[in-house]
């Protein structure tokens, strides 16, 4: 029987309830209840079954209807690469009965997303899988990965917004400003002149129509950028 779609946190509890025992249902309500949390439920094809308001707003801007993709599966409506690299996480994840952790760049902010296989429920012949998405700022990263019972998974791939206008080495220089770095330090860590560092600043406080070194760490703390994003595939 195929898992009926829905954004309704209770009848989706309602439909789990056979699955996974008590627990999960009392936990997707609580999950739906806070404000900054994108809760998905999944199969293993990629058919949306059920997505909050807030998953809806953290991947497509200006997004709030979460009933538009409803019974839609990820290839309709998200970037082919992203698709591909979510659906082998499902894959393996459905092999080895464990959750993982993902870690994304999309809309100039940092995103970890829990993966967890759901226990005994399916949409048809699939297998079901809860995605719980929060936004993580750079401060917030180091306990995130701390706590994480599982490998963080880094997404190859990365949607920006304001940020696409800086070429790949402004976002490196942005991202290691951003983590407190001095001009000096951060010419060190990329074996360039402290003066081709200062200028590279200059074209990012230009290009996002900043002035201090204030909204820049603003910016990047929000972004959690570190060096090596700067090559991700942007989509």
């Amino acid at each position: 029987m195929s898992f009926r779609p829905t954004t309704e946190p209770s009848d989706a509890a309602k439909q789990l309830e056979g699955g996974n025992g008590s627990a999960l249902p009392a936990l997707l309500t609580a999950l739906c209840s806070e404000p900054a949390t994108g809760v998905t439920i999944v199969s293993l094809r990629g058919r949306v079954v059920f997505r909050n308001v807030q998953a809806a707003r953290i991947f497509h801007e200006n997004e709030t209807d979460a009933q538009r993709v409803l019974g839609l599966y990820w290839h309709d409506y998200m970037p082919l690469e992203w698709v591909r690299e979510r659906l082998m996480l499902l894959r393996s994840i459905s092999e080895q009965g464990k959750p993982a952790l993902m870690r994304t760049i999309w809309r100039d902010a940092q995103h970890f997303t829990w993966i967890y296989p759901i226990d005994g429920a399916r949409d048809g012949n699939d297998p079901l899988f809860l995605l719980i998405t929060r936004r993580v700022s750079s401060a917030e990263q180091a306990d995130v990965v701390a706590h994480a019972e599982v490998d963080v998974v880094h997404s190859n791939v990365m949607r920006l917004s304001t940020l696409a206008s800086l070429s790949s080495r402004e976002l490196e220089v942005l991202a290691l400003l951003g983590r407190g770095l001095t001009n000096g330090e951060a010419a060190n860590e990329l074996g360039l002149s402290e003066r081709t560092i200062d200028n590279h600043r200059a074209a990012i406080y230009t290009k996002l129509g900043i002035s201090d070194r204030a909204q820049l760490l603003t910016i990047a703390a929000r972004a959690g950028l570190t060096p090596a994003d700067a090559e991700r595939k942007r989509v």
